[in-house]
């Protein structure tokens, strides 16, 4: 692939990230909450604070989407090894520990609420923190990497 057909992919990568947390932010995690309400409507005082800070989770996310889609653009400009690039990759390493580190302590608080949630409640938020852990080391690599190939461009741009 050609580095504009790769900014291209990336793009559209962003573009279906953005849709999806739409319709989970928008619907799934709604209807989810709405029926563990009328299963467990003990809880149901935790509908909306449990639904606004997940979706003051999504903000990191989307904050990441934007640094991914500049980096889109560099891409798409030949600019691929660039320090901007290894910036937006720490900058999206930091934002996922910082949405990881929210998700962590609010299933804490979550749970020392001891309000009885199922078991499959802890598996989706120990998924969420692998992933969140994931991308926040994947992301240190490549800004790491990104930035020698950044350094050794700079180099070999002066031999020349």
């Amino acid at each position: 692939m050609r580095q504009k057909e790769l900014a291209l992919a990336l793009r559209g990568i962003v573009v279906l990230c953005l849709l999806a947390g739409a319709a989970l932010g928008g619907l799934l995690v709604p209807a989810l909450g709405l029926e563990l309400v009328r299963e467990f409507p003990e809880v149901a005082w935790l509908f909306w604070p449990c639904l606004i800070g997940f979706w003051l989770t999504c903000l990191p996310v989307l904050a990441a989407l934007v640094l991914v889609w500049r980096m889109a653009a560099r891409i798409g400009r030949d600019n691929s090894f660039c320090q901007e690039n290894a910036r937006d990759l720490k900058r999206i390493c930091w934002l996922s520990l910082a949405d990881t580190v929210a998700y962590l302590v609010g299933s804490v608080a979550i749970c020392a609420l001891n309000v009885g949630f199922p078991p499959i409640f802890l598996l989706g938020v120990l998924a969420i923190l692998l992933v969140g852990v994931a991308i926040a080391v994947v992301a240190a690599v490549l800004s790491h990497l990104i930035q020698k190939a950044a350094d050794l461009k700079a180099d070999q741009d002066l031999t020349i």
